[in-house]
């Protein structure tokens, strides 16, 4: 059983810096850097107690999972009572798992404000899910916290600086407050070392299982404390028909993370995907003001318009209608797009590997939406998604000429060719007609 300290919390301006001390047991999940979160704002008022939740929130389920202990001098007492709420919803969603490590307090704090203010702010990404988010809440003009450190490394000021200027363009345009949060919180710990350990345990990666959810949300309790928030929302980033079992942002968890008398709300879990951009796209034309999307894993600061994400996100707005570049995907063509995506998905099916599940439900929408979008300049690169089998490249329709091409060596061409000489000899054609 190890055991972690918070020795010191300096701050300068809007800096923190946590000094803490690590048994040598557990020094392997850590990588010798420092912890530091800087905040666009002085926070040299928020009280330690509140100071203290980043750090708590961020090294809990490393606690947790290894039984150790970990000691803090002062802590916030309404998120100290959240924390065996939320520790539930961990063991729930991970049953086989321990999670018996355990929290000493010297003093807890109350931080809670005398007046409700009314007051929300939205976990933005620019993403499809915050994004969606932003739109539905739109009339509460809630404040947008980015945070720089979580899907652009914390070192990339290009890559952030490209994004920010985006994120800046949609507060400027509905008149809400950005503000923005740069933390070395996934520098700090080993993910590496913390995926290696426990991702066979736990059937989830580090990051996408354990950590992403509570470590962002406690991010926020030192800004809830000075803007004096009621409610911060997060995205949901699944939905219930596709949703893996184990996911570290989901209601059980993040519902019960609450500080400073600032509650936490999961924001359109019973929403897919397609249902999402069909709702962003709505608000687009309703509010008569572009969307700025980014979605791109490939490239950090825009869309590269050529990884599965983006294809993903091109179809899903093709499905409805609209042109993806109206969108922030600057890069797409109507008439390459729809066959590049289809050849993407050709080799990753023919390589045995897993996309998403939500590109079934976008051909369902396609479907749907099938008369709409036979009279757009993109259905004819685009129409083989209507009776595609994603698990399967021979369903995809992509021509002889171009499988002989790509086929990976002699073999592999004369497997293709045979293939396809008797799909011709029984008469069975994969084209996809009007």
């Amino acid at each position: 059983m190890g055991e972690i300290k918070l020795n010191a919390i300096n701050t300068r301006n809007g800096s923190v810096e946590y000094e803490f001390e690590i048994s040598e047991d557990l020094k392997k999940f850590f990588s010798g850097s420092k912890f530091i979160i800087e905040y666009n704002e002085n926070i040299e008022k928020v009280p330690k107690s509140i100071l203290s939740v980043p750090f708590v929130g961020n090294v809990l389920p490393i606690v947790w999972l290894t039984e150790s202990t970990l000691f803090i001098e002062e802590l916030d007492r309404e998120f100290y009572y959240a924390i065996p709420k939320i520790k539930d919803g961990y063991v729930k969603m991970y049953p086989e798992s321990k999670f018996d490590g355990k929290i000493v307090v010297s003093r807890l704090v109350k931080c809670e404000k005398d007046a409700i203010s009314g007051k929300t702010a939205l976990l933005y990404s620019g993403g499809v899910d915050s994004t969606y988010t932003m739109c539905t809440h739109i009339k509460e003009y809630p404040n947008l916290i980015a945070i720089w450190g979580s899907d652009v490394k914390y070192s990339n000021k290009e890559g952030w600086n490209i994004i920010f200027e985006q994120l800046q363009d949609t507060a400027k345009r509905f008149e809400l407050s950005l503000l923005y949060i740069r933390s070395s919180f996934r520098d700090f710990d080993d993910e590496g070392a913390l995926h290696r350990s426990f991702s066979k345990q736990l059937k989830s990666g580090w990051w996408y299982g354990i950590k992403h959810g509570l470590a962002l949300l406690t991010h926020v309790a030192p800004l809830a404390y000075l803007y004096q928030y009621e409610k911060v929302y997060i995205a949901s980033s699944n939905w219930p028909e596709i949703m893996p079992d184990r996911c570290a942002s989901d209601p059980s968890i993040d519902n019960n993370v609450s500080y400073a008398n600032c509650s936490v709300f999961h924001d359109g879990f019973p929403k897919d995907r397609q249902a999402k951009i069909k709702g962003i796209i709505d608000f687009a034309n309703n509010s008569e003001q572009p969307i700025l999307l980014h979605v791109c894993w490939e490239v950090q600061g825009q869309n590269c318009c050529k990884c599965e994400k983006c294809y993903r996100t091109m179809a899903n707005i093709m499905a409805e209608g609209e042109n993806p570049k109206r969108f922030n995907f600057p890069l797409f063509s109507e008439k390459n797009t729809g066959i590049q995506m289809r050849n993407y998905l050709y080799h990753k099916a023919l390589d045995k590997e897993k996309v998403s599940d939500n590109w079934p439900f976008i051909s369902k929408r396609v479907l749907e939406n099938r008369d709409k979008l036979k009279e757009l300049p993109y259905w004819d690169s685009f129409k083989w998604i209507c009776k595609v089998n994603f698990a399967d490249p021979y369903s995809f329709g992509v021509p002889l000429n171009y499988r002989l091409k790509h086929a990976k060596g002699i073999r592999g061409k004369l497997s293709q060719f045979k293939f396809y000489r008797k799909l011709h000899d029984m008469k069975c054609g994969i084209s996809i007609n009007d």
